[in-house]
């Protein structure tokens, strides 16, 4: 199967745009917390930081792994080109998982945390979209 190369070139600005939104909206996560809306300094059990750090890890793990398999038939030899369409959804999956641990700290930081705590979540959640960025 050949594919196009409009169609090539539409599919990848659409996975830009959705790539786009994601890095957005954990920028919106992060300006929601230093708005000063949430309020600050409330004890916390300690417990949640490394329940949420385990699902961050987890989220990580299942995010480079949805970005290996769709980009695993690019870095074969092919014969054909993979069909760009046919991929987004693994690339959604993995920038949904990278959010996810965005949200973790969104979440850490609603119920108090302070931002040193809720920051780093965010910081690796942000890193984690940059590096899964559309070829």
């Amino acid at each position: 199967m050949t594919v196009d190369p409009q169609q090539r070139n539409l599919a990848h600005t659409r996975a830009l745009v959705i790539w786009g939104s994601f890095l957005f909206a954990q920028a919106l996560f992060v300006a929601l917390l230093l708005a000063g809306i949430v309020p600050a300094g409330r004890s916390q059990p300690a417990h949640l930081v490394t329940i949420f750090s385990l699902l961050a890890l987890a989220a990580g793990i299942g995010a480079h792994i949805m970005w290996r398999r769709a980009r695993a038939p690019l870095d074969r030899v092919m014969r054909e080109v993979p069909d760009p369409v046919a991929l987004l959804p693994f690339y959604i999956v993995a920038w949904a998982l990278d959010e996810a641990v965005a949200l973790l700290g969104l979440v850490l930081g609603f119920l108090g945390f302070p931002a040193v705590v809720w920051s780093a979540f965010s910081a690796a959640g942000f890193i984690l979209t940059l590096v899964h960025r559309p070829a």
